[in-house]
């Protein structure tokens, strides 16, 4: 996990992407969080 958010931050400080793109990506992953905690509460992973 701390490798994806060293990522971000490279690509953030690149500042090479609007912000919108940015903002989606933290919500696909936010999303994708939600939901592999959902499935672990449920007992299914």
């Amino acid at each position: 996990m701390t490798g994806i958010w060293r990522r971000m931050k490279r690509v953030w400080s690149a500042e090479e992407i609007p912000p919108w793109v940015g903002l989606s990506v933290v919500a696909i992953i936010v999303c994708a969080v939600g939901v592999s905690a959902h499935l672990s509460t449920a007992g299914v992973v």
